[in-house]
């Protein structure tokens, strides 16, 4: 007999009501990305906002959610590596981002805000959000370095040395199992062999797949 903690985890990305309700995307300040089991859940909320509006509490409130998904956040909820891989993704992109890092693209910002947006919108309620994320993940690692991806840049006097180098072992689902987990991804979403901030940006939610 199948109880409640059979249910499998899921992630769900979520506006506020009367944003989803008036479906104004420039109304967008925050989104909260919800990873929910039963028997426990995780809630992280994503500024979409201007990038200079509250920047460095942003970037604290981000390095805080990267020490909870190190450590056991995520455990709790019974996500899967690739559910951690593409939480743990997201907020390294947006850190980056956020300590304005070397070859970070100056629009990635927008780009990426706006594609959450688009997404959180499209969503029908209680409709999951994890191949949507995945795609977008799938994006950044095309526009974005590939080794913001690998170790969380958390100040040494914020946090204690064990807790910012504990890197569980999902921290190494590369990209290439993330999309060849997801079978249900648009078609257009592919594994990136050599990432080029030479191509133009274009949105995995909205772009049209190659004929």
């Amino acid at each position: 007999m199948a109880t409640m903690d059979d249910i499998l985890p899921r992630l769900h990305l979520l506006a506020d009501t009367p944003t989803k309700r008036m479906g104004d995307p420039t109304t967008v300040e925050t989104l909260a990305l919800f990873v929910n089991r039963p028997s426990a859940s995780a809630t992280f909320f994503l500024p979409t906002g201007t990038l200079e509006a509250d920047a460095s509490s942003a970037r604290a409130r981000i390095d805080e959610y990267l020490v909870d998904v190190e450590a056991n956040a995520l455990t709790r909820c019974n996500a899967t590596e690739e559910h951690r891989a593409v939480v743990r993704q997201l907020l390294l992109a947006y850190q980056a981002i956020y300590a304005r890092c070397d070859d970070t693209p100056p629009d990635s910002y927008e780009l990426l805000t706006g594609m959450l947006i688009e997404a959180a919108l499209s969503l029908e309620d209680h409709e999951p959000a994890d191949d949507i994320l995945v795609e977008i993940v799938v994006w950044l690692h095309h526009v974005l370095p590939e080794d913001i991806f690998h170790s969380p840049l958390i100040p040494a006097e914020t946090h204690a040395v064990q807790e910012r180098n504990a890197l569980p072992q999902y921290a190494n689902v590369g990209i290439k199992q993330l999309v060849e987990s997801n079978p249900c991804l648009s078609p257009h979403v592919h594994t990136p062999k050599e990432p080029s901030l030479e191509q133009p940006f274009t949105s995995p939610i909205s772009s049209t797949p190659p004929s």
